[in-house]
């Protein structure tokens, strides 16, 4: 049997996703889209992706209690502020007996999370105006 690890990039493939070195871009229908990192770990890969940089955090003094709250109301993903305040989506994608559509369908569902929390707390987009 071949204990190859899996590449997530075979995974990723699609017309709405760019794969870059350490993540992918993901493009949706309105225009907008959002960059996502892929760590990779034995069993599963960790998808991050940067929400708001602590300077953008609308409810900076308490940051932690608004990630508690929200991560009460999502199911796929969670939210944490890292080691520089930033807010951050996750998404713990295990790898056995994973398809290509439900990479896909995790990473998408991550995205629009991160994407549409982005857009509530600055009203942008950071991805379209790095291009």
């Amino acid at each position: 049997m071949n204990k190859a690890p899996q590449k997530w990039h075979r995974l990723a493939k699609a017309t709405d996703i760019t794969i870059e070195p350490s993540g992918m871009l993901i493009r949706f229908t309105d225009g907008r889209s959002h960059r996502l990192r892929v760590l990779d770990h034995d069993d599963h890969w960790l998808l991050r992706g940067l929400v708001v940089r602590h300077a953008a955090l609308a409810f900076d003094s308490e940051p932690m209690l608004a990630a508690a709250s929200r991560n009460r109301q999502m199911q796929l993903c969670g939210l944490s502020v890292d080691e520089k305040a930033h807010l951050t989506a996750h998404c713990v994608v295990p790898k056995a007996g994973l398809k290509p559509d439900e990479f896909k369908l995790l990473a998408r569902h991550l995205a629009a999370e991160c994407d549409r929390l982005e857009y509530l707390l600055t009203g942008r987009d950071r991805e379209s105006s790095s291009r």
